[in-house]
């Protein structure tokens, strides 16, 4: 019996014993950041983000801050979080907001309960802004970015389009030399972009002071010093229409084209409601309709 009482009270006692000892924790470390990275750059946007080593053992956010001040200072910086439970791997964001031509400093962050880590700075700049619908550009607004659809006139990659004049050439001129009568002046683009060779084509067979007629008033004006404004085409000028608010100054006038129908008419625009006409009253030539000269760029 005095065994068993033995044999009880150390088994007893290694059991207390076992129950008291301490439990080890590992203790999380601070996360590690490998590198700041930047992807593509736009005038207003950019890709940022960086490469999370460790997350030294804890739950750890992610993210990049950004300012336009290389110490971080004023103005206040920036911060996006990419992750807020982020493992180690490489994340990114896209970065909207930004300024054109404007460099900007940014560094990679990662902060678990130790505390927050920083990646290396980087910087970058952002470039022009492209040129869009509205811009006052070129001696007038632009009203039309030429697409794919416009063959001969669109490059890929490149920003180019039609301008406007923000003034009336005219409020009431004759769409053909006067002194010359009617004659066919083989002006017969219709498309957008074939403004330019009709007005030539008409300068061409008509002759005369520029100012007696609608294609002569519009190669002549000389907004912006540029020298190569003219007529536009039907669809040029249905075009300009339909940003008759934007670009301004127009009234509920009839509009000449430089787009020639017959002999003896040619089409215009009636800009209080967009409807053209290529024949009838209105369209002879000699009727005295407003001029809006456009351009190129």
């Amino acid at each position: 019996m005095k065994k068993l009482f033995k044999l009880s009270f150390l088994v007893l006692g290694f059991v207390a014993q076992a129950q008291v000892m301490p439990v080890g924790f590992i203790k999380p470390l601070a996360p590690t950041i490998s590198s700041t990275t930047s992807g593509t750059i736009t005038s207003s946007s950019a890709i940022l983000g960086g490469v999370l080593g460790s997350t030294g053992g804890a739950t750890t956010s992610f993210g990049v801050i950004y300012s336009t001040s290389s110490t971080f200072t004023s103005p206040t910086p920036t911060t996006a979080t990419i992750n807020s439970n982020a493992s180690a791997g490489t994340y990114t964001t896209t970065i909207t907001g930004l300024s054109a031509t404007t460099t900007y400093y940014v560094k990679a962050f990662a902060t678990n309960t130790v505390g927050t880590r920083y990646g290396p700075t980087i910087n970058f700049t952002t470039p022009v802004a492209p040129i869009a619908v509205g811009d006052s550009y070129g001696g007038g607004k632009v009203f039309y970015i030429f697409q794919p659809s416009d063959v001969g006139y669109y490059v890929a990659n490149e920003t180019h389009g039609l301008i406007a004049a923000t003034v009336d050439q005219s409020t009431g001129i004759r769409w053909y030399n006067q002194n010359k009568g009617n004659q066919t002046t083989g002006a017969t683009g219709t498309a957008i972009g074939t403004g330019k060779s009709n007005t030539d084509k008409i300068l061409y067979v008509q002759e005369g002071s520029s100012s007696w007629y609608a294609a002569g008033v519009a190669r002549t004006y000389n907004g912006g010093g540029y020298n190569d404004w003219y007529l536009p085409s039907r669809d040029e000028l249905n075009l300009l229409y339909t940003q008759k608010v934007m670009v301004g100054g127009f009234s509920n006038a009839y509009y000449w084209t430089s787009t020639e129908t017959s002999i003896g008419d040619a089409h215009f625009t009636i800009f209080f409601n967009g409807t053209n006409y290529p024949c009838c009253e209105g369209s002879q030539k000699y009727y005295n309709n407003s001029v809006r000269a456009i351009r190129k760029f």
